[in-house]
């Protein structure tokens, strides 16, 4: 592309762009455990259980029919057709839904109360005994699933929280890092008097250390995995932190660990926030932390995902220093589509960075609006791309590829006055993160 791009080329872009697919991230390709539930193939004992449940929502949903209950009953039908409700008897039951109005529902009926309190709990119980079966049959994906649903059902959730303990001691012992993470971040939803009293503090500890793991979701919905030095204490302060954005593959895990992997004996801290503007649709299977509702009010890609990812890893920065020794010195780095907030970060808050490095990165124009010049020519950035990027010329069809997209954010910082700008071809490169050389360039080799 030529240097010169023009704005109506960046406004195009930022509308229109495609960002990678998961299959160009080189460290995106693994996905979150839960995403494998969807095409399990049961074994006995658990293809039983569901159809109980299928068959326990169906009857709620029958109920629902037969009281008036339009809404209910169609919320009941959909669970006990996920749940594996034969086609015959969902067909029945729709066409008994469909002949009422939903406008005449009474929702605040004492009756449906009663009843839906009775059928949760029923359901809780039989989630409960699949959470056992797939605990015994070391299928954590399983197990997962069938506590979520305890927990969403049940509004005392005794059992649930037993099972809550059963899956941590599960995770810790079979190294399910992953599952361990996710549910230590949860605990102090499932379990909060043992959150208080600190009684996950050293798992989550000991996991950031060996491992990663989730921090965030307290102020702001947004979780950000994170992984400690090795030699991380409570009473370790001023660690400089790297924040690495993730590209469109949302492996926010793997990046975390491509950054713990290659940081070597430095004392610093490092984080993959699990971010929305890095990607395109926003697959519920690559970010199981978040709701339904969370998801959908996000789904336009553009300034709302800017605001959610901006507002949360801010808020888990300050977690990170108020808890885990963070200091101010801080490096943010996004490879492929998180470039988008990476650039987004140094033209709007260049006073807060030591460092940005954009790695065969993505830019939309996003954070060029209101952006003003930086001081004493603002911190170094460098603008990282691999000679053999298959998509420096265009991306899956679409152009401006990285080459272009690169010129128009160099364009840009020179507009604002950046005067620390280095611009390197990795030679031999593709389509990398180079988190070694971001390490090298925040703190040294």
């Amino acid at each position: 592309m030529a240097a010169a791009a023009t704005t109506a080329t960046l406004m195009w872009f930022a509308a229109t762009a495609v960002l990678l697919a998961p299959k160009a991230q080189g460290a995106s390709r693994a996905r979150p455990v839960q995403a494998a539930a969807a095409k399990a193939e049961f074994p006995p004992a658990e293809a039983k259980g569901r159809e109980q449940v299928a068959k326990a929502w169906g009857e709620f949903a029958k109920w629902c029919a037969e009281h008036g209950q339009r809404a209910a009953g169609d919320v009941a039908l959909a669970a006990a057709t996920s749940a594996g409700l034969a086609d015959k008897a969902a067909t029945s039951l729709r066409d008994a839904l469909a002949k009422l109005d939903v406008v005449a529902d009474r929702a605040d009926d004492p009756a449906l109360a009663t009843k839906r309190k009775e059928v949760h709990l029923s359901l809780a119980k039989l989630h409960g005994k699949r959470f056992d079966l797939a605990l015994r049959a070391n299928a954590p994906d399983r197990a997962e699933a069938a506590l979520r649903e305890q927990l969403a059902l049940d509004a005392d959730p005794k059992g649930a929280r037993s099972d809550f303990a059963a899956l941590l001691k599960a995770a810790d012992e079979a190294k399910w890092n992953e599952v361990a993470a996710r549910w230590l971040e949860r605990a102090r939803v499932v379990d909060p008097d043992g959150h208080a009293a600190g009684k996950f503090a050293e798992a989550t500890r000991s996991l950031g250390k060996r491992d990663v793991m989730l921090v965030g979701g307290r102020v702001h919905p947004l979780v950000a995995y994170v992984s400690l030095p090795p030699d991380w204490t409570p009473k370790s302060r001023e660690l400089p932190v790297v924040v690495a954005v993730e590209g469109a593959g949302s492996n926010f895990a793997g990046c975390c660990r491509a950054y713990r992997d290659t940081r070597g004996s430095r004392a610093a801290i490092a984080i993959s926030p699990c971010t929305f503007a890095n990607t395109n649709e926003l697959d519920a299977t690559k970010y199981p932390w978040y709701d339904a509702a969370t998801l959908k009010e996000n789904s336009a890609r553009g300034d709302q995902r800017i605001k959610f990812d901006s507002e949360g890893v801010a808020a888990v920065l300050a977690e990170l220093r108020r808890d885990w020794g963070a200091g101010e010195r801080l490096a943010i780095t996004g490879f492929s589509g998180g470039g988008n907030l990476t650039y987004w970060w140094a033209l709007q808050h260049p006073e807060q960075l030591a460092l940005a490095v954009g790695c065969c990165a993505n830019y939309s124009g996003l954070g060029a609006a209101g952006a003003k010049p930086p001081a004493d020519g603002g911190p170094p950035i460098h603008l990282l791309t691999g000679e053999k990027d298959e998509y420096n010329l265009e991306v899956n069809g679409q152009k401006p590829g990285i080459n272009g997209q690169t010129d128009a954010i160099e364009q840009q910082l020179t507009k604002l006055g950046w005067k620390n700008v280095t611009r390197r071809v990795v030679p031999g490169a593709g389509h990398s993160n180079f988190a070694a050389d971001v390490w090298a360039l925040f703190l040294g080799k």
